[in-house]
């Protein structure tokens, strides 16, 4: 059957997210090809998250000395804010395209704000060029390190330098300049701070940009939106695999399109990068566009290398919506990376953050008994009686295929097998109880709390207390609190193991090596759990940690008069299960991988 008119473009767009999807090295497209493929395949632009360039712009149309510094890890779209800077200001972008990685004199004639002249020398990725000996301007033998100083105090000359942490500091100290080498040891020491957009002490006239310090949640919203609400989609509806096209249904497991809004699966999804955010780990944006690509146009790699299954993704989901073809394109495999096989897996760094958090994998009794009950739930204060979620089961059996009779029917014990067969059945039932569980995770709604919370299906737990917590700070206040009772109990089991849940002081134990005694039984202080004249326990947090920057911190005091008796270390959500776990009465030792 031909194609009806218009579905080239939305072939086209298909092809182009396509192109982010991850490789096996654990990268994707990268972004300074996005408007160049765009242009290939004849689709509207996508605008990929750059918060700052409108900043930077403000910054070089200023009157007086500056400079910008544009850091951050691989991936995190510092050519891209380059490149929209560059425009914004009145560049060709079909220059700065043909300029990469050749012309290292990019520079670009402006008017500030005052109406003074101002040349700005842009240098599209530093690392790229032995640029402490590249001259930038032959007249003067000046390289872009001779600019950049001269930037302090020349107003009619600004440098914007593109560049990853380490690369950035490297080449600084290389320059052979000194007050260059002085300006990598203060640089340095804005990569620790949270915030994004820092002052460089000592030289105020340098604006730094650190696109590492986004929170990254926000940014995986914007590409869903940029990918799931482009114009291209409405072209879809003239196809005649549009009504079982699994890429629309996997569209629609992000973006409510009648309501032009984010689904609760995605929000699901945000709060979860949140939480590894605030754990330490950096997704950078091409990380983030590689796993909503593979999010909505993934299949299973391992089928797909079949004979017969087509390489262009629109044809695959027309194969896919074959029943008599055996091709998974399902949305909750796809969102972990489960399409790929384990070792592909563990290389693409997007996965392998994900995956520590197990979603589905471990189970939790009480939703465990809803998915092979159909609807019926234990009640945790009452264990006697059922609490009947038969209404929440209907709204998502849909959804949850092989639930009720076919899941508990795997695991049949009234039927005899032989020994290989009894291991195949017991990990059919593994693979499809995992499935169900990381199905119902995603599909259940956070708000709702008149069921136990969905993060159960994790290992973070207590996720949702979390949340509480956070949204506690971030309701503002004085920027200090008392611990949570639930942490002091934890605190205390861990100290005491396991003998004390006292939730009025903490009892700080040594280990027996210094003291002769054996473990737990020598208490060197205690401390009150709230906010003592001398001593204290509290939470603490600032405006940084409000804009979910990074976790709040716990502040212990044994004597506010002697220097060096305090401990601190920050909330993250790892520790906060761990300590709220240890609570509940969970064993210890079950902690030592956290």
């Amino acid at each position: 059957m031909d194609k009806p008119e218009g579905c080239k473009t939305a072939e086209n767009f298909v092809k182009l997210i396509s192109k982010f999807a991850p490789l096996a090295s654990g990268q994707c497209l990268v972004d300074e090809k996005v408007e160049r493929q765009t242009r290939l395949l004849g689709v509207p632009s996508i605008n990929l998250p750059a918060p700052y360039v409108d900043e930077i712009e403000k910054v070089l149309r200023s009157d007086g000395p500056c400079s910008v510094l544009i850091t951050g890890v691989a991936g995190d779209g510092k050519t891209y804010h380059g490149r929209h800077v560059w425009k914004n200001l009145g560049g060709d972008p079909k220059v700065w395209d043909s300029s990469r990685d050749k012309e290292p004199n990019l520079h670009l004639e402006i008017t500030t704000a005052g109406g003074h002249p101002r040349t700005i020398y842009f240098i599209q990725d530093l690392s790229t060029k032995e640029y402490e000996s590249v001259v930038i301007l032959p007249e003067t033998g000046e390289t872009i390190f001779d600019l950049l100083l001269r930037s302090l105090s020349d107003e009619t000359c600004s440098v914007v330098i593109c560049c990853n942490h380490g690369q950035l500091l490297k080449r600084l100290r290389d320059s052979g300049l000194d007050p260059c080498v002085s300006m990598a040891d203060r640089l340095e020491d804005t990569f620790f701070s949270q915030k994004g957009e820092v002052d460089l002490q000592g030289t105020p006239q340098i604006k730094v940009f650190d696109l590492s310090r986004l929170p990254q949640h926000r940014n995986f919203d914007e590409i869903v939106r940029q990918f799931c609400s482009h114009d291209a989609w409405r072209n879809c509806v003239s196809c005649d695999n549009y009504k079982v096209c699994q890429i629309q249904k996997n569209r629609a497991q992000l973006w409510d399109s009648e309501k032009g809004e984010f689904t609760n699966v995605e929000q699901k999804i945000s709060r979860l990068i949140k939480l590894s955010g605030l754990d330490g780990n950096h997704l950078p944006i091409r990380n983030l566009m590689s796993l909503v690509s593979n999010a909505l146009v993934g299949c299973n790699h391992s089928q797909s290398r079949k004979k017969g299954v087509p390489s262009d993704n629109c044809a695959r989901a027309r194969y896919a919506a074959d029943p008599k073809n055996d091709l998974d394109m399902d949305f909750f495999s796809n969102i972990l990376g489960n399409n790929f096989r384990e070792q592909e897996r563990r290389k693409k760094a997007i996965f392998s953050v994900l995956s520590q958090y197990e979603c589905g994998v471990s189970g939790d009794r009480l939703w465990d008994r809803f998915l092979l009950t159909g609807g019926l739930m234990e009640n945790s204060g009452s264990p006697d009686k059922g609490k009947n979620l038969t209404a929440l089961y209907e709204l998502l059996k849909d959804d949850l295929p092989g639930t009720g009779e076919g899941v508990a029917g795997i695991g049949r014990s009234d039927v005899d097998f032989d020994e290989d067969e009894a291991e195949t059945r017991l990990q059919e039932y593994n693979e499809a109880a995992e499935k169900n569980r990381r199905k119902l995770f995603f599909l259940l709604d956070d708000k709702d709390d008149t069921y136990p919370s969905s993060w159960k299906l994790t290992s973070l737990k207590h996720a949702r207390e979390y949340f509480s917590l956070l949204k506690k700070i971030n309701s503002g206040g004085r920027g200090k609190a008392a611990l949570p009772a639930e942490i002091v109990k934890g605190l205390n089991r861990i100290m005491t193991g396991g003998a004390l849940t006292s939730a009025s002081k903490i009892f700080v134990t040594t280990n027996g090596t210094a003291a002769n005694c054996f473990v737990g039984n020598s208490i060197a202080a205690e401390i009150t759990a709230e906010n003592g004249r001398h001593d204290w326990s509290r939470l603490e947090w600032d405006a940084e940690c409000e804009e979910e920057l990074k976790p709040p911190v716990i502040d212990f005091c044994f004597d506010d008069a002697v220097e060096g008796a305090s401990v601190r270390f920050a909330l993250t959500p790892s520790r906060y299960e761990c300590l709220a776990a240890a609570a509940d009465g969970a064993l210890l030792e079950t902690f030592s991988k956290k």
